[in-house]
């Protein structure tokens, strides 16, 4: 997996995903790799992360990261999906554009829904949905009819 290592949002995730895969996986930045990859132009790196599979194929933005997860039993079933479900394929690049566009805001929402921590995610957006329901019951019991 060859990401963006000035990115601080791709650091976080790339950090959990390194727990995640354990050493199924080989993480590295594009900035100390992408000399070496002559079939890959310096410029897609910072658009989109790439994963270079076993067998020489490359994948790019989602369709790598749900390769990566193939390594795991929980969400292998999502490359499957990418890779034939041309309206999931569209609407997981979409989101993954979206992401890539915002990566500093996103890095700071992460934090505040998962914590500080990647290697120790705390599910706070938990706590924060049950008080906004929470909320929203209280603003409708106090409407009048």
């Amino acid at each position: 997996m060859i990401w963006d290592g000035q990115c601080g949002f791709c650091k976080y995730w790339v950090t959990w995903l390194e727990q995640l895969t354990e050493k199924s996986v080989l993480y590295s930045p594009y900035q100390q790799i992408h000399q070496a990859i002559e079939e890959i132009p310096k410029n897609a790196f910072k658009k989109a992360v790439r994963l270079i599979d076993t067998n020489g194929e490359i994948y790019s933005g989602a369709g790598a990261a749900y390769k990566i997860f193939e390594k795991t039993s929980t969400w292998s079933f999502l490359i499957s999906w990418y890779k034939n479900n041309s309206l999931f394929r569209g609407f997981s690049d979409f989101v993954y554009r979206f992401v890539s566009n915002h990566r500093s805001a996103l890095l700071t929402i992460t934090k505040f829904l998962f914590g500080k921590n990647p290697t120790k995610l705390q599910h706070f957006w938990i706590i924060y949905l049950v008080l906004f329901l929470f909320a929203v019951i209280l603003i409708v019991k106090l409407i009048p009819s």
